[in-house]
């Protein structure tokens, strides 16, 4: 299948997403003023019906799947003009999480090739990036109450668009229904990534959940201009995604260092910051983490995970589930005990020892390939 076609789905599927994770947070803190400290734990109900999608079309391999899941995330979002609750939203948009991650696990799949240097990768990252600016410009519309009930709609008009590219993709699976859940952990350079993405995959429920309602509580700043800011944000992943297609991923190493330095820069500044411009500079530059550390590490997942793509691609987005689960969680106890500022604090000390981490690993590998070369320095 050409790559390029798995763009336009993969922006879809984005934009329903990020729609939810930016938005619904947003709209409990602000629509049924659910404190702040307290909507992780509902972020937390859509992350693991999500991971329960992903498991399902993991297991049985069949693109029709992908079908049935935007058939019933657009049954879901139908009733969300019906049904006007806290409650009812987080079930509501729980329930499309569930939908789209069915057809989600199939994407990078879809994008992957082995030769290519990543470039199938950046073009699905690309895709990601694309699909999160447009999730995240329909959640303009709560901005406006005279027209945020179209929202849903619109999510349903891209459920709809995405079931009929998703018909003329044609997807054949070599293998039997299953998971081959320890054979990709065989491989040593497997078992670190899937360590690194669980470590990478905190971060974004924290950011998604935690900083838009951070600045509306602490510096006033309007619903507006925190989704204006989210999709400057992901213009800034987009950017480095394009730049990845041109570049390749064979320096994975010093890109996921680079990754992580911009993510602890990026909690460091929110966490210390006096004032709404060191607060926006700090929510900006976590642009440059999403651009490069989720692309590279999927990459390096499905080129070490072995011939079965499906379960390959499931056990290393098994780490982003458990993540993704757990931190909205988290963050709401430390938002508890202390404050919201206490959970930018914790992302910053352990973005810190992830950065610490891939410095040691560049480092490693590069002694190891001079070694192996003779001298001669080729980082894979």
């Amino acid at each position: 299948m050409n790559q390029f076609r798995v763009l336009p789905l993969t922006m879809i599927f984005r934009a329903v997403g990020i729609s939810i994770q930016v938005g619904l947070p947003i709209i409990l803190a602000t629509y049924y003023h659910l404190a702040p400290a307290y909507v992780g734990f509902a972020i937390s109900a859509y992350w693991l019906l999500s991971s329960f999608g992903g498991l399902v079309s993991s297991y049985w391999k069949k693109k029709i799947l992908l079908d049935i899941g935007l058939a019933l995330s657009i049954a879901s979002l139908l009733l969300l003009n019906v049904f006007r609750s806290a409650i009812a939203s987080i079930v509501i948009f729980s329930m499309v999480g569930f939908g789209i991650s069915m057809g989600y696990q199939f994407l990078p799949v879809f994008a992957f090739k082995k030769e290519d240097s990543g470039a199938g990768i950046s073009i699905y990252g690309a895709g990601l990036s694309l699909g999160a600016i447009l999730g995240t410009s329909i959640n303009l519309l709560y901005s406006n109450a005279s027209i945020e009930d179209f929202a849903p709609y619109l999510l349903v008009l891209l459920c709809g668009v995405a079931m009929v590219i998703a018909i003329r993709i044609t997807y054949v699976h070599r293998g039997s229904t299953g998971l081959s859940i320890l054979r990709p952990f065989r491989s040593s350079e497997f078992r670190s990534v899937f360590g690194m993405n669980f470590i990478n995959s905190i971060f974004l429920p924290l950011f998604t959940t935690f900083a838009g309602v951070y600045g509306i509580e602490r510096y006033h700043i309007s619903s507006l201009v925190i989704f204006l800011a989210f999709i400057t944000m992901f213009f800034i992943s987009l950017s480095t995604r394009f730049l990845l297609i041109r570049i390749g991923m064979r320096r994975s190493n010093l890109l996921l260092t680079i990754s992580f330095l911009s993510m602890a820069s990026s909690f460091g500044l929110i966490a210390i910051s006096r004032s709404p411009l060191i607060y926006m500079i700090g929510f900006l530059l976590y642009g440059l983490n999403q651009g490069i550390g989720y692309p590279v590490l999927t990459w390096n997942a499905l080129r070490t995970g072995g011939d079965d793509l499906m379960s390959s691609n499931f056990v290393y987005s098994s780490s982003s589930s458990m993540a993704e689960f757990l931190a909205p969680t988290i963050g709401s106890i430390i938002a508890i005990g202390s404050e919201v500022n206490g959970v930018f604090v914790f992302a910053t000390v352990i973005s810190s020892l992830a950065l610490v981490y891939s410095i040691l690993k560049a480092f490693r590998s590069s002694a190891r390939n001079m070694r192996s070369t003779g001298g001669i320095e080729h980082e894979r």
